[in-house]
């Protein structure tokens, strides 16, 4: 054969292959054709609601797996999806998903269907909306009972009470989980700390109270969604998950005893009563690795701590004369001083996003950080409970067992429910 021929011969050889592999590797990496119907597109959905999803999907291949899910705009799954085998080239989905997801928060949403054969993994994206579920008022709860004898019952809508659980212990405080629906509650000496499902009313977790002696184990009591943050006699705080499991311990601090707490993301805050008549200190600590991150005096007895906007804490400091508020900012570690509150005697303080109020002898007083206000609201008589709700935009208080709320700015009280039981504490359950 001519050294002509020869080359023509390669050259037609190596056409045909290079066509062969072309043809090959379209049918290697050749997308499924989706043809989706439902949802619309940007179609809304809210919680509790069911997607409806119907598409047809054909393959040049066998569809070994499509999986079905509602994802974020990081493209992390919102809630359980769904799996479907095939095992055919086409296949016709008639399926659903429930948003049962309540913390969904506004955003890009996709539902995002991923289609396997035995070779590759195909990715497609349809834009969902989703729409947050707002936070509101669920159920309203008491404590009732003896100086060591407690019962946690719920208001009805009839006027009426229902009785969840009893048990025995001084009552150093409690908290109403809304996210994990549990009731967190603490002793000081004769119980320790219990967590309560509420759906379920019974006993899941709790950590004993070591008695030796007459002294208070634990000192203070704090709750947040997740989190139960409670002092030691010894002088250190521990806080613990929604599960029981301890996830701090601080440092010691055996000269005194913590009389406030507060849990943020990055630090726990703190009251340091000291033994030794030193003044009382403010002082925070990294979260969770217990160190101090920062310590100071304070100019009185720490009586409220509270976290404002871009992490400032609010502290309200009484002194003989009058409550002055101070405000901690973590990033720089200052302490600044605000402005007087209020030259009366302040015995309990509840509040919160910008609305504190504040119950004195015969008065509460209705307190506003950002501006600096403080007005007389309610007078009062025999004050036994008080506890405010942001999302209701009302005051809750137990005044000679009768429970009522008032709506602000109203000062006419909406009648709940007639208690014939000392009520200890006033607890909100929400609906996330």
């Amino acid at each position: 054969m001519s050294l002509l021929y020869r080359n023509i011969y390669t050259i037609i050889i190596f056409i045909l292959l290079l066509f062969s592999c072309s043809g090959h590797e379209d049918e290697l990496t050749t997308e499924p054709v989706v043809s989706l119907s439902r949802p619309l597109e940007f179609e809304s959905f809210s919680y509790g609601d069911t997607i409806i999803i119907s598409a047809t999907i054909t393959h040049i291949k066998a569809i070994k797996g499509i999986s079905i899910s509602v994802t974020d705009e990081e493209l992390k799954p919102l809630f359980p999806g769904k799996q479907i085998i095939p095992g055919t080239q086409e296949t016709v989905i008639e399926s659903f998903l429930v948003v049962n997801n309540k913390y969904i928060e506004d955003g890009k949403h996709y539902l995002h269907l991923e289609v396997a054969d035995a070779d590759d993994v195909f990715n497609f994206w349809y834009p969902v909306s989703l729409l947050t579920l707002e936070r509101s008022l669920e159920k309203v709860f008491i404590v009732t009972g003896s100086p060591t004898v407690n019962t946690l019952e719920m208001l009805t809508s009839q006027g009426t009470s229902e009785t969840f659980f009893s048990w025995n212990s001084e009552y150093l405080g409690g908290y109403m989980d809304s996210r994990y629906r549990n009731f967190y509650t603490s002793g000081s000496l004769i119980d320790g700390i219990r967590s309560y499902s509420i759906d379920q009313k019974e006993l899941i977790w709790s950590v004993p109270a070591i008695v030796g002696g007459n002294l208070p184990y634990f000192t203070s009591f704090n709750a947040s969604d997740g989190f139960v943050n409670a002092a030691v006699w010894k002088g250190y705080i521990d806080v613990y998950n929604q599960e029981g499991n301890k996830t701090f311990t601080s440092i010691s601090f055996p000269n005194g005893r913590f009389i406030k707490s507060l849990k943020t993301k990055s630090f726990v805050y703190s009251i340091l009563h000291s033994f030794d008549n030193q003044p009382q200190k403010l002082v925070v600590f990294n979260y969770p690795a217990g160190n101090v991150y920062y310590s100071t005096d304070l100019n009185g007895t720490g009586l409220f701590i509270s976290e404002l906007e871009d992490e400032n804490i609010l502290i309200l400091v009484t002194t003989d004369e009058e409550t002055q508020a101070w405000q901690f900012n973590p990033l720089n570690k200052s302490l600044i001083y605000l402005h007087d509150v209020t030259d009366i005697r302040v015995d309990a303080v509840t509040g919160d996003d910008g609305n504190y109020f504040m119950a004195t002898e015969n008065v509460i007083l209705w307190y506003r950080p950002q501006i600096a206000s403080t007005v007389n609201y309610l007078n009062i008589t025999n004050l036994q409970a008080m506890t405010y709700s942001k999302e209701d935009n009302g005051l809750f208080l137990a005044e000679d067992g009768r429970i009522s709320v008032y709506h602000l700015p109203a000062q006419v009280p909406e009648n709940l429910y007639q208690s014939d039981q000392p009520v200890k504490d006033i607890l909100i359950l929400y609906n996330k």
